[in-house]
């Protein structure tokens, strides 16, 4: 039974890499120049603005209309609904991060171990055999 448990906790643990090996190898620069062409390479990959650290205060880039600009974004410089927008988004990230991504798994792989020591306890048939818990009639 535990040996059970331990091979799926390794499958879950590895599907991430299942997953990777799944899906073909890309190279993702034919496929970028075969359907925008080889010239406009520069123009599509082109980093217009960023909110990155590593991004200088007085680096320059040009908008699609050709006048000069910042490219660094700073939180000061973006809209009011922008600034909502960008909140939520790192509420979200962090709730998915903190809780989804790493949380979620680690308390199922618990209950997975968790569940059978109490069941050969016998903490569910006290449960259940005492009439605290109200199942269907």
């Amino acid at each position: 039974m535990i040996l059970a448990q331990f091979v799926v906790m390794m499958i879950i643990v590895k599907f991430d890499s299942f997953v990777a090996k799944s899906v073909p190898v890309l190279d993702l620069k034919n496929f970028i120049t075969d359907a925008f062409g080889t010239g406009d390479i520069d123009r599509v990959m082109k980093i217009r603005f960023t909110t990155s650290s590593k991004c200088g205060r007085h680096e320059k880039t040009t908008r699609l209309n050709g006048e000069p600009a910042h490219m660094r974004v700073f939180f000061k410089d973006r809209p009011c609904y922008n600034k909502m927008l960008f909140v939520i988004y790192k509420i979200y990230r962090v709730f998915y991060v903190a809780f989804y991504f790493y949380y979620a798994y680690t308390v199922s792989l618990i209950f997975l171990f968790l569940f059978p020591y109490l069941a050969r306890k016998g903490v569910f048939k006290k449960i259940f055999d005492d009439g605290s818990f109200q199942g269907n009639p």
